[in-house]
């Protein structure tokens, strides 16, 4: 029997962004509830907005994981994209972060993160886009990973797109994905991840700003300060500052971050799994907010920490890796086909109340009883979408005692003479000013996804 969006009965939506909106939705023949995933009208009107929608299927149609989100299907009806995908009760790792989850526990929720992100970098397949937001934490302890839409697959895969996209949250975006998101790789998101580990280990962003600008700045010039923790701490904080390194040859591997997690949960895993399930269940702060210290000799002897699951993963890697590849020319044959044909004969767009209506109707299909479906607590799957094209600008010949604004913005201290960051496109004004010296003032076209460079020394000799 075909598939048909008759099977599904709407009952509230449950996340709104610039991308599409998220329903959860009652599934009539498997009696069971889920989230389908729409694309908005307008970016419906777009090839390369749609392709990036099929790419987010076909990302998490090929993992299958306990950590990241499992997707049942994607297709096209009643004038609207879709995706249907797992339902998760609960709530996101950033919303727990804010109410003061534990570092135990925030330290298990990114030890599974890293579980699934070694995974599908073992598939090929990069996310591109690691936050608080995208790790949904069900109540009952799952740990999730999602929004795959900007997720690449490392063979190919961006040259189905003609424009790049750089998108995503700047406080956790890479160097590189900033100045050339064409040019990346797994290392991009190990750089993600440490942000958030940086994050769980200080209770701060390594990088600041108050504006694209001022965050992209201290991205790609400034080293974050040096962490200070506890003895039995310092090497999970010396690897994070390595997944921050703004060289990406020197960022470890996931796999390695997830085995010095590990390490350092050592026999508090246990216990920071099920005191996970407790914060869950009552959204609230666990009394013990530090990580509990060990003595050495017990730690190494009497408890040691759970085994490393890497020669798990290396022997079975050769079947999974077999079977995705069978699963990955199955997929992206049909999901080509149907793409072309989609994009050469786009129908006019309905609106989203018009789709929610349509997934409601289904005269021909039975009804379902929803009431067990119900939840207090509805998963926001998705939030805004940080849809944002950008171009780098780089100042060189910058006196120490310049101070550099942006469109009226005071950027923060430079250093060396060099400084760079990035700007949406179109005009932008810089002004230059130094002591003793005119102010230097431009108004730059900032391309998108190319580098515009200003002498500033250069210019200010010319006018001597």
């Amino acid at each position: 029997m075909a598939f048909s969006l008759n099977d599904y009965t709407i009952l509230n939506e449950i996340g709104r962004g610039a991308f599409g909106t998220v329903y959860k939705a009652g599934q009539k023949s498997l009696d069971r509830c889920v989230a389908i995933k729409s694309l908005s009208t307008q970016k419906a009107q777009n090839s390369d907005d749609i392709m990036r929608f099929g790419r987010e299927a076909q990302a998490m149609a090929k993992l299958s994981h306990d950590n990241v989100l499992d997707i049942y299907d994607y297709g096209f009806q009643g004038g609207t994209y879709y995706i249907v995908m797992q339902f998760i009760e609960g709530n996101t790792f950033e919303d727990a972060l804010e109410k003061g989850i534990a570092r135990p526990q925030a330290l298990y929720i990114l030890e599974k993160v890293a579980d699934g992100l070694a995974y599908a970098h073992s598939a090929g397949i990069v996310h591109r886009d690691i936050k608080p937001g995208n790790i949904l934490l069900g109540r009952r302890g799952q740990v999730k990973l999602s929004d795959f839409g900007l997720a690449t697959f490392q063979q190919g895969m961006l040259q189905q797109t003609s424009r790049p996209a750089a998108i995503g949250t700047f406080a956790y975006m890479s160097p590189e994905a900033m100045v050339n998101p064409q040019d990346i790789d797994y290392r991009t998101d190990v750089f993600s991840f440490g942000c958030i580990l940086y994050r769980v280990l200080s209770g701060v962003l390594p990088f600041k700003g108050q504006s694209i600008a001022e965050v992209s700045s201290s991205v790609l010039n400034e080293q974050p300060p040096q962490l200070q923790l506890e003895t039995e701490n310092e090497a999970l904080a010396a690897l994070a500052m390595k997944c921050l390194s703004k060289h990406r040859e020197a960022r470890p591997a996931i796999d390695e971050v997830q085995d010095a997690i590990r390490d350092v949960l050592g026999d508090a895993y246990h216990a920071a799994r099920k005191n996970l399930y407790t914060f869950l269940q009552s959204g609230k702060a666990s009394a013990a907010a530090s990580m509990p210290a060990l003595p050495k000799s017990e730690a190494a002897v009497e408890q040691p920490a759970p085994p490393s699951r890497r020669k798990r993963r290396i022997a079975l890697s050769s079947l999974i890796l077999a079977a995705l590849a069978i699963g990955y020319v199955f997929v992206s044959n049909a999901l080509r086909m149907s793409n072309m044909k989609r994009n050469s004969e786009l129908p006019a767009m309905q609106s989203l109340d018009s789709f929610r209506t349509s997934l409601q109707k289904g005269p021909s299909s039975p009804t379902v009883d929803t009431s067990h479906m119900k939840d207090d607590r509805p998963m926001p799957l998705e939030g805004p979408d940080y849809e944002i094209e950008i171009g780098t600008l780089i100042l060189r010949g910058l006196d120490v005692e310049d101070t550099v604004y942006i469109n009226g913005k005071k950027l923060p201290a430079h250093r060396k003479g060099v400084l760079a960051f990035s700007l949406e496109t179109g005009r932008n004004q810089i002004a230059i000013h130094g002591p003793q010296k005119s102010p230097l003032v431009r108004d730059l076209e900032i391309v998108p996804y190319q580098v515009v460079e200003w002498d500033v020394r250069k210019e200010r000799n010319a006018h001597e």
